[in-house]
């Protein structure tokens, strides 16, 4: 296990890509903080930068006078990845009020999913020193962002019984099993196989896709990917999950 950074207003600019800083503006400040959710392999996945001394934080910014809450997280995000299709939500106002030497700080939690492989490139990935932690084996954080973290998850799993944001964490083309894995691990639940099967293909929200799977020991499944119609339909008027 590493250290955890020590507790001063250097965290909230940890990724600062203007290198504002919070005495420019404020004497009370607000941090807003992005937590990143991939997924690989039946396990959630949370993404990290780090600074010069080692210490690991979530990707976060003061909030600077002309942004809104939701420009500055949405200003993070594309400054790693530069999708603008990507999901993100407010997950939560932290209830503590932190108090430092130069002021206080508020911090605005959102969060994100995202394909993991390709979310950042090389060189944004080297810039930033971002990386991929297990959610159940992450490094020593500053307990507000764990706070966040375990928050961000809990609405990411209430949003994912609704909405299918689940599917920004797979890539393009999925088999039915990966589905199952994945909504399995998002949710913290078991399905029967027939029955899964048989409710995510009657939603319409999936389609065949002609290709099957590679390089696997056993025979190749088929291949589905998600129907982008049906998506934006069910996305518009919510839709409970129950498998």
């Amino acid at each position: 296990m590493g250290r955890c950074c020590s507790t001063t207003t250097k965290y909230c600019t940890l990724f600062d890509p203007r290198n504002h800083q919070i005495t420019d503006f404020y004497g009370f400040a607000i941090s807003v903080n992005c937590v990143v959710f991939g997924y690989r392999e039946k396990e959630m996945l949370v993404l990290l930068t780090r600074d010069n001394e080692q210490c690991y934080a979530l990707p976060g910014d003061s909030l600077p006078p002309e942004e809104s809450f939701d420009q500055a997280a949405s200003r993070i995000i594309t400054s790693l990845h530069h999708n603008s299709q990507i999901y993100i939500d407010q997950a939560m106002v932290s209830g503590e009020l932190r108090h430092f030497e130069r002021g206080s700080l508020l911090t605005i939690a959102y969060f994100s999913t995202v394909y993991y492989q390709t979310f950042a490139s090389a060189d944004t990935v080297q810039q930033f020193a971002l990386s991929w932690h297990p959610m159940q084996q992450l490094p020593v954080l500053p307990h507000s962002h764990q706070v966040l973290i375990n928050e961000s998850f809990l609405r990411l799993q209430r949003r994912a019984r609704m909405q299918p944001l689940g599917f920004y964490l797979l890539q393009n083309n999925f088999t039915l099993a990966q589905l199952q894995h994945l909504f399995e691990t998002v949710l913290e639940e078991r399905y029967d196989r027939p029955n899964f099967r048989r409710k995510i293909l009657a939603s319409g929200l999936i389609e065949s896709v002609a290709n099957k799977e590679q390089n696997v020991g056993h025979r190749p499944a088929r291949m589905y990917r998600f129907n982008e119609e049906k998506y934006h339909l069910i996305k518009q008027r919510g839709y409970e999950y129950r498998f």
